[in-house]
C-alpha cells in the first residue's frame, strides 16, 4: 500500500505526523489538542503498565508519544514496530526518533510474518513475557486496518510460542541437569557434529515423522535402497524395523521416560548410528550400542571439546533437529513424510508408531484445546497450540534457507508454507541417486577431553560448595532481617543489608562457573527475572528467601550428581573407550 507522509505542528506546538493514501489522509494524535491526546496515551498504559514493563507500541508516529513513554518509563524496553519502511528512514533522518539501541528503544520494519515473529522472538527474553504491554497509537487502526488483525495475530502467536518454551524449561529443568550429568561420559567417546558438516553435500534426505499419516505411504522407503538418507526419530523406529527398514541414522532429544519406552527393545540391538545431545533420556544414550554423534546447546560443553561449531538450531521436536542436521550436513532436497503437525483422522500419531506401552484407543485425540489451519490440499484440519507452534518453527527454518528444495510428502496434516507438496514415490523417482549413500561416524576416545570435563566439573563442585554456605548465611540474615524490619531497628536493618549484598556478591562471582545448572536453576532464574521489583521491605525479604532457599536446595542436589559425574568419568577405561561406540 503506498502511504506518504509528512511532519506538522498541531495546533498547542507539538508534532504531528500526517499519513496518507488514496482512501483517506489522517494525523498520528491531534491536530487540535496533541497535549490532552498524549496525556490520555500515557493514562491508558499507566493503567496496566509497572516501571519494568517492555512495550510493543505500532508506529512511530510524530515521535511525541515515544518521548513520553521514555520519560515516563526511562528503564523499560520499547519495540517500535512500523508497517511502512520509508517511514523508518524519514522518521531518522527528521530527528523524529531521538533514541537510540542502547537507549533500550529498538524500531522494526514488519513486512511479514515470518520474519515479524523470527525478529520478536529475537528481541524478547523469556522473562519479559508476563511484562508486556501492546499498544496501537492513534489512527493507525485506521491506515492499517487490514494489517492491523495480523500484527496483532503475530504478536500473539510470538508470546504462545515463549510461554511454551518457558514451561518446557521449568518443567524439564531437573530432568535436563540429570540427563546432561549422566551423558557426559558418552560425549567424551561419540563423535561431534561438525565432523559431519556438508559431507553429504546435495545428497536427498528423507525425514520420517510419527504423524498420522505415516502409514500410508511408509513402505514406499523400501524403493530408497540406501540411494538417499533416511532419517528416524525414536518413535518411528519401531514400525521402521518392522518393516525392515534401515535408516541411516537415529535422532533423539526428548528427556522423559517415554522416549526410552518408544524404542525400548529397538534401541539396544540396532546398528542404526545414534545422534543425541545432553538432554537426551539417559537410558536412551546408555543402552544404544552402535556408533553415536552429538551436538550441543551448552556453551559449558562447547568449552570442554573446545569447538563452538557443534550446536544445531532447536525446535520444539525431533522433526526439527533431523531437518537442521540435514542442513547442516549438506542435503539437498530434504523430504518430509509422517509430518502432519496436526490430528489427522482425529489421531495424535501413525497407529503404527504409538508407545508400545499404549493402546490405538489413547493415540484418539481429545477434543481439547483445538484450533484449526489449512491443509494441504487447502481444506482445515484440527491441531493444537504445541502442534501449530512446531508448524511455525519449521516453516522459520525452511525460509531461512531458499536455496534448498524442502517437499512435502506426508499425505495429510497441516500445510507446510515454504514447501513443494508432493507424493513420495514421485519424489523417490525425481530425486533417488544412482549410487549408495551412507554417513561415516568414527567414535574415537580423546583424554584431552576427557581431562578437560573433569577441570571445569570439578571447579564447579567448588563453587557450588561456596554457594550452599553463603545461601545458608543468606537465610540466616534474611530471617533476623525480617525481626529488624518488625522492630523498625534500621541501624540493624542496614547491617543486615550490608551483609546480604556481601552474601550475594559472594554467590554472583561463583555462580559465574556453573554454566552447567543453567537448566537446573533455570526457574529459579526465570522467577526472579520475570517478577516486578519490590517495592517494600516485606517484598524485599521475601523474594531474598525465595532464592537462598530455592538456590541451597538445587545446589545441594547439584554437588551430589557433579561427584558422581566426576566419578564416572575418573573411571573410564581408555580400552573400552577405544572401541567403537562402546560395542
Amino acid at each position: 500500500m503506498s502511504v506518504e507522509f509528512s511532519l506538522e505542528k498541531s495546533k498547542d506546538n507539538f508534532n504531528i505526523l500526517k499519513m496518507s493514501n488514496e482512501e483517506r489522509q489522517v494525523y498520528i494524535g491531534s491536530k487540535y489538542n496533541m497535549k490532552n491526546y498524549l496525556e490520555k496515551f500515557i493514562n491508558d498504559i499507566g493503567n496496566i503498565a509497572k516501571e519494568d514493563s517492555v512495550f510493543l507500541i505500532l508506529g512511530i508516529g510524530g515521535g511525541e508519544e515515544l518521548k513520553c513513554l521514555k520519560n515516563k518509563y526511562p528503564e523499560s524496553k520499547i519495540i517500535i514496530l512500523e508497517p511502512i519502511k520509508e517511514l523508518i528512514s524519514y522518521a531518522y533522518k527528521n530527528n523524529i526518533i531521538k533514541f537510540t539501541e542502547s537507549d533500550n528503544v529498538y524500531v522494526r520494519f514488519i513486512d511479514n510474518k515470518v520474519k515479524t515473529t523470527f525478529m520478536l522472538k529475537g528481541l524478547l527474553q523469556e522473562y519479559e513475557v508476563k511484562r508486556i504491554v501492546f499498544k496501537c497509537l492513534y489512527n493507525y487502526d485506521k491506515i492499517f486496518k487490514n494489517q492491523l488483525c495480523e500484527i496483532t495475530d503475530i504478536v500473539k502467536t510470538s508470546l504462545i510460542d515463549k510461554i511454551i518454551d518457558i514451561n518446557t524449561n521449568i518443567y524439564f529443568s531437573r530432568r535436563w541437569f540429570d540427563t546432561m550429568i549422566s551423558n557426559l561420559e558418552y560425549m567424551i567417546k561419540s563423535s561431534t557434529v561438525d565432523n559431519l558438516k556438508n559431507s553429504m553435500e546435495n545428497i536427498p534426505s528423507i525425514i520420517v515423522s510419527a504423524g498420522p499419516s505415516l502409514e500410508k505411504n511408509i513402505k514406499q522407503l523400501h524403493n530408497v535402497k540406501n540411494n538417499m538418507l533416511i532419517l528416524s526419530g525414536g518413535r518411528t523406529l519401531k514400525p521402521l524395523t518392522k518393516e525392515n527398514i534401515v535408516p541411516n541414522l537415529l535422532g533423539v532429544i526428548d528427556a522423559a521416560k517415554v522416549s526410552y519406552d518408544l524404542v525400548q527393545g529397538y534401541i539396544e540391538h540396532t546398528k542404526v548410528p545414534l545422534l543425541f545431545y545432553e538432554g537426551t533420556n539417559e537410558e536412551v544414550v546408555k543402552n544404544h550400542k552402535s556408533e553415536k554423534v552429538f551436538f550441543t546447546k551448552s556453551a559449558f560443553i562447547e568449552k570442554c571439546f573446545e569447538n563452538n561449531d557443534i550446536n544445531l538450531v532447536m525446535g520444539g521436536s525431533i522433526a526439527h533437529i533431523l531437518t537442521t542436521f540435514s542442513i547442516y550436513i549438506g542435503c539437498n532436497p530434504i523430504i518430509f513424510i509422517g509430518q502432519d503437525f496436526a490430528y489427522t483422522n482425529e489421531k495424535y500419531h501413525a497407529d503404527i508408531a504409538i508407545n508400545q506401552f499404549t493402546s490405538k484407543e489413547q493415540n484418539k485425540a481429545k477434543n481439547e484445546n483445538s484450533l484449526y489451519v489449512k491443509d494441504i490440499k487447502g481444506d482445515i484440519v484440527r491441531t493444537n497450540v504445541v502442534l501449530d507452534s512446531f508448524r511455525r518453527d519449521m516453516e522459520l527454518i525452511i525460509k531461512q534457507y531458499p536455496k534448498i528444495t524442502f517437499i512435502n510428502a506426508t499425505e495429510g496434516g497441516a500445510n507446510i508454507e515454504g514447501t513443494i507438496n508432493m507424493s513420495l514415490s514421485d519424489a523417490i523417482k525425481k530425486y533417488k541417486l544412482n549410487s549408495k549413500v551412507e554417513l561415516n561416524i568414527n567414535n574415537r576416545f580423546n583424554e584431552d577431553i576427557k581431562n578437560r570435563f573433569l577441570n571445569i566439573l570439578t571447579e564447579a563442585f567448588k563453587s557450588s560448595n561456596v554457594i550452599k554456605k553463603q545461601c545458608q548465611t543468606g537465610i540466616d540474615i534474611v530471617n533476623k532481617l525480617s525481626k529488624h524490619v518488625a522492630l523498625k531497628d534500621n541501624c540493624k536493618i542496614n547491617e543486615s543489608l550490608k551483609k546480604l549484598k556481601y552474601v550475594d556478591d559472594n554467590i554472583k562471582n561463583n555462580y559465574k562457573s556453573l554454566e552447567i545448572l543453567y537448566t537446573l536453576l533455570y526457574p529459579i532464574s526465570f522467577t526472579i527475572m520475570s517478577k516486578y521489583k519490590a517495592e517494600n521491605d516485606k517484598e524485599i525479604i521475601e523474594k531474598s528467601k525465595f532464592l537462598y532457599e530455592s538456590l541451597l536446595k538445587n545446589v545441594e542436589y547439584a554437588i551430589m550428581k557433579i561427584q558422581q559425574s566426576i566419578n564416572n568419568i575418573k573411571n573410564m577405561e581408555i580400552k573400552n573407550a577405544e572401541v567403537r561406540g562402546g560395542k
